[in-house]
């Protein structure tokens, strides 16, 4: 009885360990959003790759209209002079050039297997022979097919024509037309049979028949990224995309709602992102993004009953998504169900094995379920990823302050360099010493504790 008591009173001290985490989270992308924001602000490109209604977008991310994929390239070269830095080259180039330009500048040599063609005859045509000016450039875009499960959109520029392969393909001349506003495509098929073709031939030519194998990133990586809130599910390659069922162009403005949703989640107006989100659901019940982004708006309003059968829903749609599951885990831990949250936060840990917030999590609700054997495992493969983690370090030195106070003492003392002003682990610390009969110490640390701020 008295251990469960104990154990009662350490879990007391982690019942809001989620909060703490999505706090974390958001700050990070709250820094990373203002400082994107003040770097396009004071270079002035924040209008470029946006689309403001063209074509029904009123974002980007879907179409593949010169509003959201033509912009500029600025390219500086070692030793280049001030007249070079006012050069201007009115030319087409893809992203794909970058790579062999690099490599030609350096002197190094260009990979006969390599997609892209260096620019240095375009920046520095007399010593690389005639430029290139009207290079075909090939586009594609796999996002609606992932997120909606529509059509891919693929793309090609070439000459004075742009061409989108789509269920209801697309020809524009650029030259008559350059906000592309009328499509050609019936009155001209042969042209757009020709371009189809070429975009044929491209992809086999690029292809490299050979699935993408796993993304491996180090534990540090990965920790980054979690705080970021990208952490992937199975940290795979995304699968390709495909051309056929719906149109894209038919559904711009379910994508516009979804945008939008995320939009508010970013800036804080929740009740907003969930009437967008709602919309989108409703028109795209198999949309897992979208069921995300509608239980994260849910999260945040604390409305964890509405968000749990949509969680549930994403889940269904995504078993192995990590962060899905991590995120279900809250919501049960929050609405009362301790039981079947474990299960969740175990299958998030297996599915990202390196994400550090989830194994601390895990080990949180097992100690609110009395396990404290499995509740040290997660702490202790925290700590293998993230050996600093404040939290981690707090959790195993209380958990071993008892039964082994000197081990206990190694992780008290982490958590004390990583925040200074903490009360905990100097509490924690005098209990330790008082364990090994050092009265001193403990009488130290009890006045530091008295003096410090809790966590």
């Amino acid at each position: 009885m008295a251990n469960s008591c104990r154990l009662t009173a350490i879990s007391f001290l982690f019942t809001k360990p989620f909060d703490q985490l999505h706090e974390r989270n958001e700050e990070c992308d709250d820094d990373e959003t203002d400082h994107a924001a003040e770097e396009q602000d004071q270079e002035g490109l924040h209008e470029l790759g946006e689309a403001f209604g063209e074509h029904g977008e009123r974002s980007h991310g879907i179409f593949l209209y010169d509003e959201t994929i033509h912009v500029p390239l600025v390219i500086k070269l070692p030793g280049n002079g001030a007249a070079a830095a006012q050069q201007r080259i009115d030319a087409r180039v893809g992203l794909v050039d970058v790579a062999p330009t690099i490599l030609a500048a350096s002197g190094m040599r260009v990979p006969e297997q390599i997609q892209g063609k260096s620019l240095l005859s375009l920046i520095q045509p007399a010593k690389t022979g005639p430029p290139d000016v009207d290079r075909p450039v090939y586009s594609e875009n796999d996002y609606p097919n992932r997120a909606f499960e529509w059509s891919s959109l693929r793309a090609l520029r070439v000459g004075k024509y742009l061409y989108v392969e789509a269920p209801k393909r697309e020809l524009y001349d650029l030259n008559s037309d350059p906000s592309a506003g009328q499509n050609i495509a019936d009155s001209a098929s042969a042209i757009a049979d020709t371009l189809s073709a070429q975009i044929e031939t491209f992809r086999k030519g690029t292809a490299s028949g050979s699935a993408a194998g796993p993304i491996k990133l180090d534990p540090k990586q990965v920790a980054k990224l979690s705080a970021l809130g990208y952490v992937a599910s199975d940290l795979r390659a995304s699968p390709e995309g495909r051309i056929g069922g719906i149109d894209p162009k038919d559904r711009i403005g379910i994508a516009n709602s979804f945008h939008e949703g995320l939009l508010d989640i970013e800036e804080g107006r929740f009740d907003g992102a969930v009437a967008h989100l709602e919309r989108v659901v409703r028109s795209e019940p198999t949309s897992e993004l979208a069921y995300h982004g509608l239980a994260a708006a849910l999260i945040k309003l604390r409305q964890f009953e509405k968000a749990l059968p949509v969680l549930q829903r994403a889940v269904e749609l995504a078993p192995n998504s990590g962060i899905l599951q991590y995120r279900l885990g809250v919501v049960l831990y929050e609405t009362g169900n301790l039981k079947d949250s474990v299960g969740h936060f175990e299958l998030a840990v297996r599915a990202v094995p390196d994400w550090v917030d989830a194994h601390y999590s895990l080990a949180t609700v097992y100690l609110r379920a009395e396990r404290p054997a499995e509740a040290l495992h997660e702490v202790d493969r925290a700590l293998e990823v993230d050996p600093t983690y404040y939290l981690a370090n707090l959790m195993r030195g209380i958990l071993l302050v008892e039964d082994n106070p000197s081990e206990a003492l190694k992780s008290l003392r982490k958590a004390a360099a990583e925040h200074p002003e903490a009360s905990e682990p100097h509490q924690y610390m005098a209990q330790a010493y008082e364990q090994l009969g050092n009265a001193l110490k403990a009488a130290e640390h009890r006045s530091l504790a008295e003096h410090q701020n809790p966590h």
